[in-house]
């Protein structure tokens, strides 16, 4: 119990730290090594991005979403591919919604045991899964504008 206490209080003290002393200059380096992916975005006022994992959830999505709505908020929903079957109105809710659908592979697993050919696979897979259903929502052939879409 006291081991428990002790690691949930230095994680909390890491995340003090993270927050308070961001190491801008790795992460500038990040983006160099990545060329177009985002890891941070100079702000003129505190933000919080909200991110939902392993989802769509037939229960408890919905409830997300009502209090998203209720508090005008916007999250990125990082969904499993094979819960995507029988959920994709909730997909399209989200869309809907103005909330950012984000890919969670096929499965609920660890992606570092993966082989770069599986890890592939299962990535175009929910990609597919996942632009099957937000297309269906605009006229079938397109997909939504994103440019109101949150982008950090």
């Amino acid at each position: 119990m006291m081991i428990s206490l002790m690691l949930v209080l230095v994680g909390i003290g890491l995340s003090l730290l993270a927050a308070l002393y961001q190491p801008r200059w790795g992460l500038r380096l990040a983006t160099m090594v990545a060329p177009g992916a985002v890891f941070f975005a100079d702000i003129s006022e505190p933000l919080v991005a909200i991110t939902i994992d392993d989802g769509p959830d037939g229960r408890s999505t919905p409830t997300i979403l009502d209090v998203l709505h209720q508090n005008q908020a916007h999250a990125t929903f990082f969904l499993i591919g094979d819960r995507l079957d029988g959920n994709e109105a909730l997909v399209e809710r989200m869309v809907r919604e103005g909330h950012e659908p984000g890919n969670h592979l096929t499965r609920d697993e660890m992606s570092l045991r993966l082989s770069p050919r599986a890890f592939e696979q299962t990535l175009l897979e929910t990609d597919a899964k996942l632009r099957t259903i937000i297309a269906t929502q605009s006229d079938g052939e397109t997909e939504p504008d994103r440019s109101s879409w949150p982008r950090w």
